[in-house]
């Protein structure tokens, strides 16, 4: 079974440890890149990703495709605890 963060392009139990430019390089694999600097001007760290609320991402992100792209990743994020891959 493949890691569900994985298949989001983000593979890491530190998660909430990412930097601001880490959570910036996180948007590219998800068609997302061009909010780079967005998430650079608002500080957007891994912890802060961890607790934004639907109404936060609208403020970053005015695009309704974008947010829900962004949105379901992090639940997929949020829903996993512990990161066992496959060999």
């Amino acid at each position: 079974m493949v890691c569900a963060r994985r298949q989001v392009g983000v593979c890491s139990e530190g998660f909430v440890e990412y930097g601001v430019r880490r959570c910036m390089q996180v948007l590219t694999p998800l068609g997302l890149g061009e909010y780079g600097p967005v998430f650079v001007k608002h500080r957007v760290t891994g912890r802060v990703l961890q607790i934004m609320s639907d109404d936060d991402l609208k403020e970053l992100m005015p695009l309704v495709g974008d947010r829900v792209r962004l949105s379901g990743s992090l639940a997929v994020l949020r829903s996993a605890t512990r990161c066992v891959h496959a060999p």
